[in-house]
């Protein structure tokens, strides 16, 4: 693979020495120089085809025949920048998409949702003149939960984030507010401790919060 070249040089060297003295021999014999260099030829098998044969037999075909087709298209990159450049954008574009629709595909229909019977999951919007789908407040959420007769159960949930002091520097932790039977619908149950009871989601309870094992672990 890495002295490819000069051995390449070595043996073309080698050949046309064995030319010239075929054809030495054939002028010696009374041909004409040309006549004499035809006969070389068919003598050794053509010039072009010999090299090639013995690069075949010799190292790696395949890997040499890739370098090569890549150093032909670096430059004909090289000599069409602009080309080159909305190919490689192209390139991106489409390994981009992609990967983002694999994305999707593997995390709606290869890797369902980590709860049991995920396909029954779905989830539910209030439909606002400025947005298509949106929040709704809780005691609207209230209100679909108790005329409810078409889910098995409504939970509802809404990011917030706390700031933790007492312990080091003050910290924001990242939370939700979940109505009390949030995790029951997901088919979630707690290593330590118990899932929220029904009415501690009320407005005017005392709060109470689930952690996550690594926070427990951590603080």
């Amino acid at each position: 693979m890495f002295g490819g070249e000069r051995e390449n040089e070595d043996f073309d060297a080698e050949l046309e020495s064995h030319l010239a003295m075929h054809i030495e021999d054939g002028v010696r014999s009374g041909l004409s120089e040309e006549e004499a260099r035809r006969k070389a030829l068919i003598k050794l098998g053509g010039l072009e085809q010999t090299k090639i044969a013995h690069r075949e037999r010799r190292g790696l075909p395949i890997l040499e025949t890739l370098a090569r087709d890549v150093v032909y298209g670096l430059r004909v990159l090289r000599k069409n920048s602009g080309f080159a450049l909305i190919t490689i954008l192209t390139l991106a574009l489409g390994i981009g998409a992609n990967t983002a629709l694999f994305s999707i595909v593997n995390g709606v229909l290869l890797n369902p949702l980590p709860y049991p019977r995920p396909s029954e999951l779905v989830t539910v919007h209030a439909s606002k003149p400025n947005f298509d789908t949106g929040s709704i407040s809780y005691p609207n959420f209230r209100d679909w939960q108790r005329d409810n007769q078409t889910l098995a159960a409504l939970a509802i949930h809404r990011v917030y984030s706390f700031i933790l002091t007492g312990r080091g520097e003050a910290e924001s932790i990242p939370a939700k507010f979940v109505s009390s039977d949030f995790f029951q619908i997901l088919g979630v149950k707690p290593v330590l401790g118990r899932l929220f009871a029904p009415g501690e989601d009320e407005i005017g309870r005392n709060p109470v919060v689930l952690i996550s094992a690594g926070f427990w672990a951590r603080k």
